[in-house]
């Protein structure tokens, strides 16, 4: 995973699709249907599989952060601002 993170340049969706589905699949969708907005890329990720791993793990993110502040979920996000910001085309692969 941590090699994902560094190819994706920090980016937990990018890494995580590619932790389930490997990376040379998710070059292949950010050159093909690359997109504005983190939610269009997950939306469009081709495996049922992918798509629902992608979407558990950042829910669960959510989860885990929630029980390490006693369930308080007000100052939790779901994506860090750069995931929010960055385009999911091939100016996210690593250079």
């Amino acid at each position: 995973l941590r090699d994902k993170l560094i190819r994706y340049g920090g980016n937990r969706l990018a890494a995580t699709a590619a932790y389930n589905a490997g990376p040379s699949r998710v070059d292949r969708w950010l050159e093909e249907q690359g997109v504005e907005a983190f939610d269009l890329f997950v939306e469009r990720i081709p495996y049922r599989e992918t798509r629902d791993y992608v979407q558990a793990v950042l829910a669960y993110r959510v989860i885990y952060a929630a029980l390490a502040q006693g369930g308080d979920t007000s100052n939790i996000s779901l994506l860090s601002a750069g995931e929010q910001a960055v385009r999911y085309d091939n100016t996210l692969l690593a250079k």
